[in-house]
């Protein structure tokens, strides 16, 4: 075996060894969907091009692996770990194309040991499809680039169009792509490439489905992001800012941030390769730090940095012989996945370690409420809550058809609020699930209320699941 051989063989067998353990994870845990999760298997039982809070292809990919496997917890998560194998292949070809096969293959593994990619196996959410598309489209643009052959331009568009399908993060690859021009200001001649101009009809073209889909709804998705960035509250929050780096630390590994740190100070030393690499992530970190600092960021908002990233610091510690830096990394972060799939921290008994304690508990409320509306079958479901309605939807036995949303405000915060109409079930009798609601506050548009025996699961001594329930009959309509 020659020893670039030895190099892919050990990173294929490697990214197929974590994406098993991700995947025998997804089967061995037994955790409850949490709430996000839930909603996205209601959307893919209702397909569609757009919801109020994301594009599409969450949906679409729930729908599909559903379809082969049901509807268990495992089935609707699987798509995750794939995504991220998807991914760990597009980083081994880009480390191979700018570098050499060994920085290729550590590369590829370090991606698919990171802290955040084993944390974001376990659950279904946007990111990993975001992060198979951007690591896609970054290697169809490197290729593009060198060759301007119409293949990688065309593909370039389709993985840019696929992104943002997956999650409107993906337009900042704009300003990352600009952001390299900048650095290397020869490439600006690109712009006058009618090649590069077909990539974005593509991209865009792909996408005016969605975008049909937000202007026949009010563009709900654009403006719960703007909700999302929620700059038009008290601005300038430095603790927030540096909470937010701190969080980087846990999702690309504490050595390799640290180094990553490190090579923003060294940006003038670096080749044309590291400039391109770091182009697609230096933007990425910045835009979310100084959101961080004017209002807040979630850690995974930076996600997209630490696909180019993963490449940039290999290479620099490669280059440098400072391998035992990557090794030391690849098993801190290869124990982080132990930890988290072993529920070691279980063991303590403090919920304030189970960072999945909010996927426990929601089948045995799905049953109970199951038993109430076995009693009473021609009463309908709602809430005033999406964080409640969405695991009902998926934990109530049978399936309901839908759960309606309490929302005499009229107001449009989640999807629920958007797509169902309570005006039109007057006449109906609900039974309300709630965390907070007292009688009072159904006065206005029931002939009867009764309060019903509230459902209490113990999770922890001290975190529990607690629910109101009420019986609500003959709805008069809301309030003019």
């Amino acid at each position: 075996m020659s020893k670039n051989t030895y190099y892919y063989f050990w990173a294929v067998s490697i990214i197929i060894f974590f994406s098993a353990c991700h995947i025998f994870a997804l089967y061995s845990n037994n955790l409850n969907l949490f709430f996000d999760e839930a909603q996205y298997w209601n959307w893919a039982k209702n397909l569609d091009f757009g919801y109020y809070s994301k594009p599409p292809f969450i949906a679409w990919a729930i729908a599909a692996t559903t379809s082969f496997c049901s509807d268990t917890e495992p089935c609707i998560r699987i798509a995750s770990p794939i995504a991220h194998m998807l991914t760990a292949f597009a980083i081994l070809l880009i480390g191979k194309k700018l570098f050499s096969p060994k920085i290729a293959m550590w590369s590829a593994i370090t991606y698919i040991s990171l802290p955040g990619v084993s944390f974001s196996s376990l659950i279904i959410s946007t990111d990993p499809f975001l992060l198979m598309f951007w690591a896609w489209a970054l290697f169809f643009l490197i290729l593009a680039l060198e060759t301007n052959y119409w293949k990688y331009w065309l593909l370039l568009g389709v993985a840019c169009g696929l992104g943002m399908l997956s999650k409107y993060a993906m337009c900042l690859f704009i300003p990352c792509f600009l952001f390299f021009l900048c650095w290397e200001k020869k490439l600006f001649q690109n712009f006058k490439n009618i090649k590069l101009w077909f990539a974005v009809i593509i991209s865009f073209l792909l996408y005016i489905p969605n975008l049909y889909w937000n202007y026949i709804n009010s563009f709900v998705s654009y403006l719960h992001t703007k909700d999302n960035a929620n700059l038009s509250a008290n601005l300038f929050h430095p603790l927030q800012m540096l909470e937010f780096i701190a969080s980087q630390f846990a999702v690309f590994g504490p050595i390799l941030f640290a180094v990553l740190l490190i090579l923003l100070f060294k940006l003038k030393k670096l080749n044309y390769n590291l400039h391109l690499l770091l182009s697609f992530s230096i933007p990425v970190l910045a835009i979310m730090t100084i959101e961080a600092f004017l209002s807040r960021a979630n850690a995974n908002w930076a996600a997209t940095a630490y696909v180019s990233s993963s490449i940039a610091v290999v290479a620099w510690l490669i280059i440098n012989k400072k391998v035992y830096w990557l090794k030391l990394s690849f098993c801190i972060n290869s124990l982080v996945a132990i930890i988290l799939y072993s529920n070691a921290l279980l063991l303590f008994n403090n919920h304030n370690l189970d960072f999945m304690k909010r996927a426990k508990g929601w089948d045995t409320v799905g049953i109970l409420i199951s038993d109430i509306l076995k009693q009473k079958p021609e009463t309908l479901l709602i809430s005033d809550e999406r964080k409640i309605l969405t695991p009902l939807l998926y934990y109530v036995r049978p399936f309901p058809q839908v759960i309606y949303k309490w929302n005499p405000a009229k107001k449009i915060k989640d999807h629920y609020d958007l797509t169902t109409n309570l005006e039109l079930q007057k006449g109906k009798n609900f039974l309300m699930v709630s965390r907070f609601s007292t009688p009072q506050d159904f006065n206005c548009c029931f002939e009867k209320i009764s309060v019903l025996k509230p459902i209490v699961v113990n999770i922890y001594p001290d975190y529990k699941i607690n629910l109101n329930l009420f019986l609500l009959e003959n709805f008069k309509g809301y309030p003019k």
